[in-house]
């Protein structure tokens, strides 16, 4: 239906939100004080993209439950949640190029049961998987997001977080 999924996508904005702010300001902190530089955009671009590590991190896990519950089709006429993301084809159910037989079976009861598949299928590494390409979409988006936010509080005369 049409709400279908969008648990785990709070679930996933729920931790991406809170790992962002509450790395954010201890970071800038830390890189104060080991660089010495002072409140300014190297230092708010440096503490961003760190802040960028914790966050994708945190987020990951999330991300592959997420995956793997869109990709399920709920009785096997779709991708049935194979591989997401493997880079070999496998998540193709029936491509030449991917498997005939499924680690995962179509038709996952919830997020229990994709993250079970998945570490059934690769252990716990598995649930980082896509880590890099997801730190090329984050640690950006990360980087906008304070910049942006230590700038409107500064020409707006308030402090800087």
């Amino acid at each position: 239906g049409l709400w279908r999924g969008s648990a785990m996508s709070m679930t996933r904005s729920a931790v991406l939100t809170a790992s962002q702010c509450a790395t954010y300001d201890e970071v800038k902190r830390l890189v104060r004080r080991w660089t010495g530089l002072s409140d300014g955009v190297g230092t708010h671009f440096l503490a961003s993209m760190l802040a960028g590590l914790v966050t994708t991190t945190a987020t990951n896990p999330v991300d592959m439950i997420k995956t793997q519950l869109y990709m399920d089709a709920g009785g096997g006429k779709g991708a049935g949640g194979e591989g997401a993301g493997g880079g070999d084809g496998s998540f193709i159910k029936g491509s030449a190029r991917g498997s005939s037989s499924s680690s995962f079976r179509p038709g996952l009861a919830g997020a229990g049961d994709a993250l079970a598949a998945v570490l059934r299928r690769d252990g716990p590494r598995g649930l980082m998987r896509g880590w890099g390409a997801n730190y090329l979409r984050l640690g950006p988006q990360t980087v906008i997001t304070f910049v942006a936010l230590e700038k409107f509080r500064s020409m707006a005369g308030l402090d800087t977080l």
